[in-house]
């Protein structure tokens, strides 16, 4: 009767502490996948916030400055932190991509991408990171969203300084073009090569898996 009963003490101590685990696990999970699944405002503000300084004072700079000079290397200042931003922090922090390019010895031009979803080996990181929230898709539309209503902005910009003919606006507008371009692009490639990456190790994982269950069934024989 005692070993009975300290058995089945064993086995609900055992079983309350399997609980206790599993809720507190739960627990942690649920907690960091809030962490991660908040729209980050402060990363989008800065995201829209130099796209708005340039296009500000193209529009409104004539009121305030009457030298040309000025208002042009205020829009040029402008769209550059906007390309340094987005370049190596909204991008990051907005959709978990990287980009840059590299010139090798021989002169040629070589494009490097990095992102979250490709570098994840947990298959829980890569499932979360294939499936978003809708936080994260939020983070994810503002980014695109902002990148290229701006080029579009400064493209419609670009053809009506052509039709007035004041071709010094057309190269402010030019600049703002190249750049948000260029930027965008790199962040276009960098999602295509993403996307490979994480379908080439779902593949991986599906062969792997099929290959170890077939050859322990045939152990098992």
């Amino acid at each position: 009767m005692k070993s009975g009963s300290s058995e089945t003490e064993n086995l609900l101590g055992s079983s309350v502490e399997n609980q206790f685990l599993t809720a507190q696990t739960t627990t942690t999970t649920t907690t960091t996948l809030s962490k991660t699944r908040k729209p980050r405002w402060a990363v989008i503000f800065f995201h829209l916030f130099f796209k708005a300084v340039a296009l500000f004072f193209y529009l409104f700079g004539g009121w305030f400055f009457k030298n040309f000079a000025l208002i042009f290397v205020l829009i040029i200042l402008s769209v550059s932190f906007d390309f340094w931003t987005v370049k190596n922090v909204t991008g990051r922090l907005l959709v978990s991509l990287r980009w840059w390019n590299v010139i090798e010895e021989d002169g040629t031009s070589r494009w490097k991408f990095e992102s979250k979803s490709a570098n994840s080996i947990n298959d829980t990181e890569m499932m979360d990171n294939t499936q978003p929230s809708q936080d994260s898709i939020l983070n994810s539309q503002f980014f695109w969203l902002g990148s290229f209503f701006c080029i579009l902005v400064w493209l419609i910009f670009a053809v009506i300084s052509v039709i007035r003919l004041k071709f010094q606006w057309t190269v402010v507008c030019a600049v703002a073009i190249i750049l948000g371009s260029f930027n965008t692009w790199g962040y276009i490639k960098c999602s295509k090569n993403s996307r490979k990456q994480v379908q080439d190790m779902a593949k991986n994982f599906l062969i792997s898996e099929t290959f170890s269950r077939v050859f322990a069934n045939t152990n098992e024989k």
